[in-house]
């Protein structure tokens, strides 16, 4: 869109779409947690941060109004200071799970100062005899895979990790980072290369009205999707959040489950989460009938991880997905959910999606109001899967232990499940509004409790062979 040819520090469309967003009781904020083996110590960790995160501009900088007016931009903050940013803090007593998911909870219901660079961390000491790390980062910087490129550059040897999606790109500075920004025509796509005149052609200009009308007609196809039926899991939203997650599930078992039944791990867990939900929603005496659906938006990665770079930023659209939580039957749950899933896979329904928040970010904000009241009861929650690491990765000599995050909420939707493979595991993290669902670590291990379940039954019907 027109805003993102002024240069790289104008707020794109896309992300001043996320910064909108935010209010009391959904922050447009990502929060992940990295817990260590071994205690990392403070000054360790800030010398890591000075030495790898802060070469990415964005968290030296700071959102300010040009003196004309208009789109914000990008400054550097004079004041910046890493340990302004960089808590040192512990858990209370007895410093368990329980403690360290209300520290977090508690984060998730605080903004982040828009006067100051929009990021910060906590190394929480009294984590199982070790310490944690908590990083915050607004979604207006940042997507999750975006952070993911930042977190895993905090690592000893950032070359060295292997994923299942796309090699780690270089960081800024580093050797081979200069052809990597070639290689993907950073300059051509954020417009920071050629004249004005040339980054406002006509034919850059269609191509924003045609992306205009794709959008209109995504908001359009959204207000024609069912309202979502009147369950425990959705109402009037509060500003105050529960957080909790499951135990590590074994990522193998997960694949070998879902190739059983002729999908792929992702699938197996979005019908885990159906059937969590169902499960969770009988607890609450909800009587579910077998047709009973829920729609979620499950995020769709647009930019490779590989293609990432300096400036960060949003590049995913959402699918939707209705969840069959009314059916038991774990293998009718998993063939719908692939009949479902096909439109996702392709990413056409996130392409959509993805120009519509383009499309709005660039209007006034009386316009993404608006286009805003569409997805007004369209979801029950937001689903979101990221493979991390095949292998453990060390920070600052300690080797992480393990991986959890959280992406945001929009409008009235007040369920997130996050799903995190890392090291042959799999986490699943779920924060809730407190208004709809009080006991979140029942839903936990719901899902818990479900994926097991399926696990079982779908090993034990092919002898485990």
């Amino acid at each position: 869109m027109i805003w993102d040819r002024f240069g790289d520090n104008y707020l794109g469309d896309v992300d001043n779409a996320w910064l909108r967003m935010d209010d009391r009781t959904n922050r447009m904020v990502i929060t992940a947690v990295l817990t260590f083996d071994d205690p990392v110590e403070y000054d360790d960790l800030v010398a890591r941060f000075r030495d790898r995160l802060v070469i990415f501009d964005r968290f030296r900088q700071k959102l300010v109004e040009p003196w004309h007016g208009g789109r914000l931009k990008w400054k550097e903050d004079p004041l910046f200071d890493v340990e302004d940013h960089v808590s040192h803090v512990a858990l209370p007593e007895p410093q368990g799970d329980a403690e360290l998911q209300e520290f977090v909870a508690d984060r998730l219901d605080e903004g982040l100062d828009i006067d100051r660079p929009l990021w910060h961390a906590w190394l929480v000491d009294g984590v199982d005899g070790s310490n944690a790390l908590v990083v915050r980062i607004h979604h207006a910087v940042a997507d999750g895979f975006a952070l993911m490129y930042v977190l895993y550059g905090l690592a000893d040897n950032p070359g060295d990790i292997e994923l299942p999606v796309g090699d780690l790109p270089p960081l800024p500075g580093e050797e081979g980072f200069s052809e990597h920004m070639e290689s993907k025509g950073e300059l051509s796509r954020e417009g920071g290369g050629g004249s004005l005149r040339d980054r406002l052609d006509l034919d850059s200009i269609r191509e924003d009205l045609e992306g205009g009308r794709d959008a209109v007609e995504a908001v359009v196809d959204t207000l024609q999707l069912d309202r979502e039926p009147d369950t425990p899991l959705r109402g009037d939203l509060g500003a105050s959040k529960g957080v909790a997650w499951t135990d590590e599930l074994d990522l193998e078992e997960l694949k070998k489950a879902g190739k059983i039944h002729g999908g792929t791990v992702n699938d197996f867990l979005l019908a885990a989460a159906a059937g969590a939900f169902g499960r969770y929603l009988e607890e609450r005496e909800y009587e579910t009938s077998e047709d009973l659906d829920i729609r979620s938006g499950v995020p769709v990665n647009l930019e490779p991880l590989e293609h990432r770079e300096e400036q960060l930023g949003n590049y995913f659209g959402f699918g939707f997905v209705e969840l069959p939580v009314g059916v038991d039957d774990h293998a009718e749950r998993m063939r719908l959910i692939q009949e479902r899933t096909g439109p996702l896979k392709q990413g056409s329904d996130a392409h959509m999606m993805y120009r519509a928040l383009e499309t709005v970010g660039a209007m006034p904000d009386r316009v993404q109001d608006l286009a805003s009241l569409g997805f007004r009861n369209r979801l029950t929650a937001v689903i979101s899967n990221v493979p991390g690491p095949v292998d453990s990765l060390e920070i600052a000599g300690s080797e992480v232990d393990d991986v959890m995050f959280w992406v945001p909420t929009q409008e009235d939707v007040g369920v997130g499940v996050s799903i995190f493979s890392y090291d042959g595991g799999v986490r699943v993290g779920v924060a809730c509004d407190d208004n709809l669902v009080s006991d979140v670590e029942r839903l936990a291990e719901a899902f818990e409790d479900e994926a097991e379940d399926m696990v079982e039954e779908t090993l034990a019907e092919v002898g485990d062979s």
